[in-house]
């Protein structure tokens, strides 16, 4: 057995004796203190953090998803938003095929499952979308513990440019108001995006600057018009275009179509 795996194995096991502890009797802090006991005994502090940290971030996503998914689906028209299933997965991972982050080692069958796996992690809310019935993305968040909830949205090349997108986003966002009552969210987008830019644009997101996101330099390619017309639209030097993911901030009214 590689070293990998053994590591992966190690984890699962701590994770799983940890959201065992967070599920018994007794007040939370009570749990979190005997979590931590526990991964004292286990893994070192910072492991040991990170562990708690996750394990509270399942729990969260357990109840978000619980309570947005058991008023089911949602469809309109041709399109519909509905919970991940393992049919999804070939999809999934003919669109990281095409992703700056991913592309270079998704042919690794073992980066393509952790892939997969993080993608499942019921600490993201995310929605597969079907088009007549037909896998061609998802979308939705990508980690509801977080402060402000991330959006993320990804479809199939074949897709793209059909205004399926926005349609998708649109749903999503009217469903997690009248659902959950949330409607504040952060997006992060690459300089040379120009597609999602414009798609988050039209739903109403406002620049804010740069992220804290840093990207891989090799992947960006801005020609000098396109860097100075993006620095000026979000009052950012163009030399940092490169190097990190702009950031958009919305405020969701449930009435935006």
């Amino acid at each position: 057995m590689e070293k990998s795996q053994k590591e992966s194995e190690y984890l699962d096991d701590i994770l799983q004796n940890v959201l065992s502890i967070l599920e018994g009797e007794g007040s939370f802090e009570d749990k979190r203190a005997a979590s931590i006991d526990y991964l004292r005994d286990n893994a070192d502090n910072r492991m040991a953090q990170y562990m708690i940290d996750l394990a509270e971030q399942e729990k969260t996503g357990e109840k978000v998803n619980h309570a947005f998914w058991q008023q089911g689906k949602i469809t309109a028209s041709n399109l519909t938003l509905r919970p991940i299933s393992e049919s999804d997965r070939e999809g999934y991972i003919r669109i990281q095929h095409d992703n700056p982050y991913s592309k270079s080692m998704i042919k690794e069958p073992v980066f393509a499952s952790m892939l997969w796996k993080e993608h499942i992690h019921p600490k993201s809310l995310l929605a597969s979308i079907d088009k007549d019935s037909v896998y061609v993305g998802y979308c939705g968040v990508k980690n509801v513990a977080a402060d402000i909830w991330e959006v993320t949205i990804e479809l199939l090349p074949e897709h793209r440019g059909q205004g399926i997108g926005k349609q998708a986003l649109t749903l999503f966002f009217n469903a997690v108001k009248s659902r959950l009552n949330i409607t504040s969210y952060v997006i992060l987008v690459a300089p040379d995006n120009k597609a999602s830019q414009a798609l988050f644009e039209s739903l109403g997101a406002v620049p804010k600057g740069l992220s804290k996101m840093p990207l891989p330099s090799e992947t960006i390619t801005l020609s000098e018009e396109d860097a100075r017309e993006i620095a000026e639209h979000f009052m950012i030097p163009a030399k940092d275009l490169t190097d990190y993911a702009l950031e958009y901030r919305l405020e969701w009214a449930y009435h935006c179509k």
